[in-house]
């Protein structure tokens, strides 16, 4: 009896060490930030906390690059947008720039990917730090000249997703 004991005790002294090595592992996962989102997060503190808070306007958005150029957004300092992809992940929001050299700095929901062909990628997919719920991933776009941009937008198939759209001057 007295062995059945001893086991049973190292046996729970195991799960216990078990569980919280897993539960410290969790959160050191959570604190653990990249570097250059940190440092990103820092530098473009004042143009990323809008985005937090950003009020959006539920769309139908287009679900080919054709269709697209049909509703057109002018982007002036800020937009906020939701929507759903297709079927097949996708969803494109064409955009008229009205400056040259215009720099502005696109959040959606995590997962979702952000491409604009004619622009530049200048950061992305960073975690937006200053919002309280970390549930916003960034993209900095640059475009040279203005006139319409198509922002495409890929993640699941049907998926619900917010579009906050900033310029900036840095």
């Amino acid at each position: 009896m007295n062995t059945i004991n001893k086991t049973m005790k190292k046996t729970i002294q195991l799960i216990t060490i078990s569980t919280l090595l897993s539960q410290s592992m969790a959160v050191s996962a959570n604190t653990d930030i990249n570097p250059e989102h940190k440092g990103r997060n820092d530098y473009f503190a004042k143009s990323y906390q809008p985005l937090c808070s950003l009020p959006t306007k539920t769309i139908a958005t287009a679900s080919t690059l054709e269709e697209a150029s049909q509703h057109e957004f002018i982007l002036n300092k800020e937009l906020g947008l939701s929507t759903q992809l297709n079927n097949q992940g996708e969803a494109y929001i064409q955009l008229a720039i009205k400056e040259w050299n215009e720099k502005f700095i696109v959040g959606v929901t995590p997962k979702t990917h952000v491409s604009m062909a004619g622009a530049d990628i200048q950061g992305a997919d960073i975690v937006n730090l200053q919002c309280a719920e970390q549930s916003q991933y960034l993209t900095h776009l640059n475009t040279h000249e203005w006139g319409s941009y198509t922002l495409k937008l890929t993640g699941k198939p049907n998926q619900l997703v917010k579009v906050q759209i900033t310029t900036t001057a840095q």
